[in-house]
């Protein structure tokens, strides 16, 4: 009940007790609705055990391969600190009474599964190669940027009055 109230929808066989076997479920929807009916929180805890699991080693995978953004990083991170917080609380035998939160932590890991699904999509696709292939810094001048070339006459000129200047320094200087 205080799942409808918290997610405002009802999703249990109504049907008096008459519930599909979980060996025979191929739907994963009938599988939920049969949870639903028996409320059977071990089964409950090892399904949502195997799906963190998978979620936790595609995280990993696309980490490793610096597919992942940070954030969506720490955000799994935080939950899974949670769940790992439950887990160990728990020790692996979960209890009637876990079931609501269980649900929780399945339908919260329902979130980050379609977002990773889609970051594994995009980690397939191979990474664009650059356009440049050298190395070499290529200078960019815009048209018009620098001053046209002018030959400079005073340039020897200036080179030649130091060297006129210096020369006299030197020999005033051994007098």
């Amino acid at each position: 009940m205080s799942f409808d109230l918290i997610f405002g929808k009802t999703q249990r066989d109504w049907s008096c007790g008459a519930v599909l076997a979980l060996e025979d479920v191929k739907n994963p929807q009938a599988l939920q609705d049969d949870l639903f009916a028996r409320r059977d929180s071990k089964k409950l805890g090892s399904l949502v055990k195997a799906e963190i699991q998978k979620n936790f080693t595609t995280i990993v995978r696309l980490d490793t391969a610096k597919r992942l953004p940070v954030a969506e990083r720490k955000a799994f991170g935080a939950f899974m600190r949670k769940w790992v917080d439950f887990n160990f609380k728990k020790n692996s035998q979960f209890a009637e009474s876990d079931f609501v939160a269980l649900m929780n932590f399945r339908e919260a890991n329902k979130r980050f599964t379609e977002r990773l699904a889609v970051f594994d999509k995009v980690a397939q696709t191979p990474l664009k190669q650059p356009l440049v292939t050298t190395t070499t810094v290529v200078p960019f001048l815009p048209p018009g940027s620098q001053a046209p070339e002018s030959p400079r006459p005073w340039g020897w000129l200036l080179g030649l009055g130091l060297g006129l200047a210096g020369l006299g320094f030197i020999t005033t200087k051994l007098q």
